[in-house]
């Protein structure tokens, strides 16, 4: 696979050795197999109460994902999911936040809107708020 992450893998109660990886019920992709050289650690970690969502499918139909590996900034916050909608190309988007009310909503931005941590600027545009259709966690 060279140098590409696919996280997170989940191992199948049902199957030993096995784990499979870039899954997406949003999108209905079943992801892949991958073959482990040696067993995964016995011990199971207890989840955070405070982890965050793997998959969002917002209202308007983008489904979006968590960024691995380098993260870009809108303004001064992190742009945590990548978003963005099959049905329609150049929807792309970034969410920065998620407010976790009685219907939870997101910060979202145009993609163009991610710069680097180390190249600083303010959003040109302000956030929509999408109200979230559907979380995995």
């Amino acid at each position: 696979m060279g140098n590409l992450i696919v996280d997170p893998c989940f191992a199948p109660p049902s199957t030993e050795g096995v784990v499979v990886c870039a899954a997406n019920p949003a999108t209905g992709d079943p992801g892949f197999a991958l073959r482990l050289t040696k067993p995964l650690p016995g011990d199971v970690v207890t989840p955070s109460s405070t982890a965050e969502p793997w998959l969002l499918r917002l209202a308007d139909g983008q489904v979006c994902t968590p960024f691995t590996g380098t993260v870009p900034e809108v303004g001064t916050e992190e742009a945590r999911w990548s978003c963005a909608d099959a049905s329609s190309p150049g929807s792309a988007g970034l969410v920065t936040t998620i407010d976790r009310g009685t219907t939870w909503t997101v910060q979202w931005y145009p993609a163009a809107e991610g710069h680097s941590p180390a190249h600083p600027s303010p959003p040109t545009v302000p956030a929509r708020r999408i109200p979230v259709a559907d979380v995995w966690e």
